[in-house]
C-alpha cells in the first residue's frame, strides 16, 4: 500500500496580501465577526516542504543549519483540520 498522507496546506504570501486588501475594502456588514482563511486545497508532503525549506536555507548561506535543523514532521495529523477533512472555500467572499 501507499504511505499515509502527511501534508501541509500552503499559500502564496501575495495571495494573503491581496485577500487582506480585499477584506478591508468589503462592507463592514460583510466581514464583521468573520474570519477569512486563505489557503489552497493543494497539499504538499512534509518531506517536500522540508526539502524546499532546506534548499532556501542553503541559498541564504545556512548550509550546516539546513541539514541539522530542518526535518519533516511525519507524525503530523493535520492539527485542527485533520488530514483528509474538507476546508471551507471562501473565495466567493472576496468578490
Amino acid at each position: 500500500g501507499e504511505a499515509p498522507v502527511q501534508s501541509r496546506l500552503c499559500v502564496d504570501i501575495r495571495d494573503v496580501a491581496r485577500a487582506h486588501v480585499l477584506a478591508g475594502t468589503l462592507p463592514t456588514a460583510t466581514t464583521a465577526g468573520q474570519r477569512i482563511i486563505v489557503s489552497s486545497e493543494a497539499r504538499i508532503s512534509s518531506e517536500a516542504a522540508a526539502e524546499e525549506f532546506r534548499r532556501i536555507a542553503k541559498e541564504c548561506g545556512f548550509d550546516k543549519e539546513a541539514e541539522e535543523l530542518i526535518r519533516p514532521d511525519t507524525d503530523f495529523d493535520g492539527g485542527a483540520i485533520k488530514i483528509g477533512d474538507k476546508e471551507v472555500d471562501a473565495e466567493g467572499r472576496l468578490k
